[in-house]
């Protein structure tokens, strides 16, 4: 297989739909070409830290400002030689994406300042890599023995390590028939030198390992080292243990559809070299078929994704559209067509990550459609609507009418990644978000760990105030195209005696009935939430007095506004609205108390109406009827 099609741009039927983005690409490296500037006795730090300190969202990344860090909500100013050490680790990102853009530009056009505009760039990493200091993402302080894991030279860690020599290992394929001898022997010097700071990190079945094979085998295919070739197939932790022993019913096992995408960029691009070079890697093409396609059958209706566990906000299936263009690449129209029709025709926005963003012109065109997929047509047959499905050894379940959406999580496959929120739900109607998975910010952010993560930001029930602990699977008793009930056991793991879930739902033509039974041995609260997406409207007139929930841990802290409604009855009606979608929920309140509160949304410049039904009682079953008017 030929690896892109750039080369046939000018015959290509869309050729006049990338002339525009060829012009943005070109005067963007031409730009950071003439302002190039990096110093290997710099060390970079962990992306994760480029949070804003008390919202969480991200800060400014500008090129032109080094030292300068705001705040993208709230316009806060950050500065410290930390944040200077991430804007390093960003520039570099951004400076291997630009010569790779630049080697694109060069098989477009034909331009030869674009092709020196690579080997600037690029021969500068290669030529220094030995002189950046091998150093971890926790601090910027050279490592003297590589004992301790998550080490590297140009990053700060070797996930990202493995990123950016996958893009190189592109950019060397693509210009193969270009580059002089004396490049591309610097450029193999620079790959094993990099398999020997990969090799020793791929220790286990994880997303960071996986990356790091994926890369070795990536490197070793466009230098032709039958070594690292063999590492990536043949070793201990090789690509195909990654996917046999990580994917569970065609989800990353650590349990969001963020780092099902991630982890499967590598191996989508390994998959690429593999078939260029005439390799047989049936798993491997196996896995990636069935990833892309199980991510489709999980997405809801409107293909925006349910968002447990780590990964960023608000993604979708047009965020990874990207990779779907790689994939018709591989497999052709008859396996991939009708699904990258589906998504590119969809009226969804496109949401990007907030790390490892891909490179898109106007949110819209990925640079792999142009380098592999410029002669799609996007008229034609498109995929079918997905049913009912649930995901058994993923622990996740979805049903699905034409007007009812219902994400459910019941259990757990490991702790990396996990947040506390087994048996939350996240729901649409009438295509409308009703209530999503925050997700969360950096993982250093104090919002990430003290709200994001933990049970009270997730439409779950919560005992005594405290986050649940366990990661145990779920259990199913049943999984039907129209209901499903099942249990969570011990879910505070004996710190809480005995705390086991059951939650029943059935879907209805226009709404859906939820049963949710909790059964424990010394619970004081049991504090049932739902919370309710920003634009949500609550139209129900309430006579309320202000409450103290009476605990300030455990995400709790981050609950304001919390008021009782005052009521004489043991049920209650309350009406929302969405855009065009009106809907109730029937709560029965006997020996039970309603709370109305405010929570933080991600980022925190929206606030949502969160609802919470208290009991006293150890045991208790919480029901919520929902209708679409």
């Amino acid at each position: 297989m030929k690896y892109s099609n750039i080369e046939n741009l000018q015959t290509s039927k869309g050729k006049n739909r990338y002339q525009d983005m060829l012009k943005q690409m070109s005067s963007e490296v031409e730009e950071f070409s003439n302002n190039f500037s990096d110093d290997y006795n710099k060390m970079s730090e962990w992306g994760h830290m480029y949070f804003c300190e008390e919202d969480g969202a991200i800060l400014d990344f500008d090129l032109n400002k080094p030292h300068s860090h705001v705040c993208t909500v709230c316009g806060t100013e950050y500065k410290s030689k930390q944040l200077d050490n991430v804007w390093v680790y960003f520039y570099r990102g951004k400076a291997i994406q630009n010569a790779l853009n630049s080697a694109v530009v060069y098989k477009a056009t034909g331009e030869k300042k674009y092709l020196e505009i690579v080997k600037k760039i690029i021969g500068y990493y290669a030529e220094n890599y030995t002189n950046f200091a091998i150093h971890s993402k926790d601090a910027a302080i050279e490592i003297t023995t590589t004992g301790k894991l998550g080490y590297a030279r140009i990053m700060p860690q070797e996930l990202n390590e493995a990123v950016i020599v996958t893009k190189i290992a592109r950019i060397m394929e693509i210009l193969k028939d270009d580059l002089d001898e004396e490049f591309k022997t610097l450029v193999k010097t620079m790959f094993r030198e990099v398999f020997g700071i990969l090799a020793p990190q791929a220790n286990k079945v994880h997303n960071k390992p996986c990356w790091s094979i994926c890369a070795i085998g990536s490197m070793g295919f466009v230098i032709q080292d039958q070594e690292m070739i063999d590492f990536a197939f043949k070793s201990e932790f090789n690509i195909d243990r990654q996917l046999t022993d990580g994917v569970t019913s065609g989800i990353w096992y650590e349990g969001s559809m963020y780092y099902s995408f991630f982890t499967l960029e590598g191996v989508a691009d390994l998959l690429m070299f593999a078939k260029t070079y005439g390799y047989e890697a049936p798993i491997v093409e196996n896995t990636v078929e069935l990833m892309l396609n199980t991510a489709y059958d999980y997405a809801f209706d409107n293909l925006i994704f349910p968002n447990p566990n780590d990964g960023w906000p608000d993604i979708n299936l047009k965020t990874f559209s990207f990779l779907y263009h790689l994939a018709y690449k591989v497999f052709g129209e008859e396996k991939m067509g009708k699904l990258l029709r589906t998504i590119e025709n969809s009226d969804v926005v496109r949401r990007d990550p907030q790390l490892a963003k891909p490179y898109y012109y106007n949110n819209e065109i990925s640079l792999e459609e142009l380098l592999f997929n410029n002669n799609f047509d996007k008229e034609g047959r498109l995929r079918k609507s997905a049913t009912s499905t649930n995901f058994k050894t993923s622990n996740v379940g979805i049903l699905k009418n034409n007007k009812v959406n219902i994400f459910v999580k019941y259990g757990h496959q490991a702790r990396s990644h996990a947040h506390a929120d087994k048996m939350n739900l996240e729901v649409t109607l009438g295509n409308e978000l009703i209530s999503r998975d925050l997700s969360n910010s950096g993982y250093v952010s104090r919002l990430c760990n003290e709200w994001h993560r933990v049970s009270a930001a997730h439409n779950t029930v919560v005992v005594n105030g405290k986050s649940h602990t366990s990661i145990a699977k779920g259990e199913i008793i049943e999984f039907t195209e129209t209901s499903f009930d099942l249990k969570s056991q011990d879910l505070y793991e004996g710190i809480i005696k005995d705390v086991n879930f059951q939650r029943k739902v059935n879907l209805l033509k226009k709404g859906f009935n939820d049963e949710f039974k909790v059964e424990s041995l010394d619970a004081k609260t049991l504090d049932w939430f739902f919370h309710f997406e920003s634009k949500v409207e609550f139209m129900t007139k309430v006579e309320t007095i202000k409450f103290d929930l009476g605990y300030n841990e455990d995400g709790y802290q981050h609950i304001t506004n919390a008021r009782k409604v005052v009521l004489d009855k043991n049920k209650i009606t309350l009406e929302f609205k969405i855009n065009l979608i009106e809907f109730t929920v029937d709560l029965d309140l006997t020996n039970k108390v309603l709370i109305i509160c405010d929570t933080v949304d991600n980022p925190v410049n929206e606030k949502r109406t969160s609802v919470i039904v208290r009991s006293l009682n150890k045991n208790e079953t919480f029901t919520a009827n929902w209708k679409i008017k």
